[in-house]
């Protein structure tokens, strides 16, 4: 009798694990969804590793990890569209040059939007250049959309089929051949971002128009914002 008694409790136990499954599940893809908007690629490229061996369904990991990244790229757009925006207006190296900064975004913004998450050092610049510049927010919400999904498929893709496969030929056949390349894409995109961080939308041979230029007169007006009236009125004289 206590032999059965036992034996229904450990059922019991089975079936209450079980019950938690679609729980735990739900919350793993809202993490993927909350990091893939804060931070970018790791921890998605480590739900792709579960789905290599089993553990998520990649269809869920794919949409969380997509969904996730286009909101974070949409957040700062809309941020920068508001009241954010008159305070660009207010830094010098900006304001004087609105023109050309507006015309050449508006020109380039497809290409830019749908390469934004792929390059890591330009993820906000990206969104608020394209606010400031009045890009329609139908098209960079779609754009974005698209740019996340191209990720998240290029990501998983990699990890979960194309890097265990090269590694198989090259004779290595574990289930930790998506751990390698999920190392592989995380340092890749290390060096993209290391690469692009310090580019610049506007080309450099502009006089006067590189991004540490304005970032400079950024940085200015935020360490005294008092300035900003006082520059203006010094470099546009009335």
């Amino acid at each position: 009798m206590g032999g059965c008694s036992s034996l229904r409790d450990d059922e019991g136990d089975g079936e209450g694990f079980m019950n938690w499954q679609p729980w735990l599940a739900l919350w793993a893809y809202a993490t993927v969804f909350v990091a893939a908007a804060v931070e970018g690629e790791v921890i998605f490229s480590l739900a792709s590793v579960m789905v290599s061996i089993g553990k998520l369904d990649a269809a869920g990991v794919l949409l969380a990890g997509a969904l996730g990244a286009s909101a974070g790229d949409q957040f700062y757009f809309y941020a920068f569209r508001g009241r954010l925006r008159k305070w660009i207006d207010g830094i010098p190296g900006i304001a004087r040059r609105r023109d050309l900064v507006t015309g050449r975004i508006q020109t380039h913004a497809t290409r830019m939007i749908l390469a934004c998450r792929f390059l890591p050092g330009l993820r906000i610049s990206i969104p608020v250049a394209c606010a400031y510049a009045g890009v329609s927010p139908l098209r960079f919400s779609l754009l974005s959309l698209l740019s996340s999904l191209a990720w998240a498929a290029a990501v998983m893709g990699v990890i979960t089929y194309l890097g265990p496969s090269v590694l198989n030929r090259a004779g290595i056949s574990s289930w930790w051949t998506a751990v390698i390349s999920a190392f592989m894409v995380l340092g890749f995109f290390w060096w993209l971002g290391r690469t692009t961080e310090g580019g610049s939308l506007l080309k450099e041979s502009e006089p006067g128009l590189s991004q540490g230029s304005l970032r400079g007169d950024a940085l200015g007006a935020v360490k005294e914002p008092g300035s900003v009236k006082n520059t203006l009125s010094t470099r546009n004289p009335e």
